[in-house]
């Protein structure tokens, strides 16, 4: 069982930090192409469930709190015990409404955006306040 204290704003900080250092160290290797480097991200973050006690799940349906019966595709969800999801992650390169929509209905502790576009994100504060999403915004 986890503490409120970790499932709070210190466990958000510090996956953060842990994802920002694992884009870090792939930002420095060569790709074919961004599909490869993609791939391989959300795989690491795949892996960091495992060292906080959760189980890992890549490309997974979630389902919506708005209506039980509609699923979204997240690309990586973190499961506690009896499989409530933890964290749940989507990966974007390019700016849009969608991963804000996706995330927000899902029904997960933690939601996180995690953007390594060119583009800077409009409204950041309110997607983070209004929709309780945890915005990881990177430079590739």
């Amino acid at each position: 069982m986890h503490s409120n204290t970790e499932l709070g704003l210190d466990f958000a900080y510090t996956v953060m930090g842990e994802i920002g250092d694992v884009f870090d160290k792939l930002n420095s290797l060569y790709f074919e192409n961004e599909g490869q480097f993609y791939s391989i991200f959300r795989n690491q973050i795949y892996y960091l469930a495992n060292k906080y006690g959760y189980l890992g799940k890549r490309e997974q349906k979630c389902s919506c709190i708005s209506d039980i019966n509609k699923y979204t595709i997240i690309d990586v969800v973190w499961r506690g015990e009896y499989g409530a999801n933890i964290a749940v992650f989507k990966i974007t390169n390019s700016f849009n409404s969608k991963p804000v929509t996706m995330l927000k209905e899902t029904d997960a502790v933690h939601k996180f955006w995690i953007y390594y576009g060119p583009d800077e994100i409009p409204y950041l504060t309110k997607i983070i306040n209004e929709y309780n999403i945890h915005v990881i915004k990177l430079k590739r």
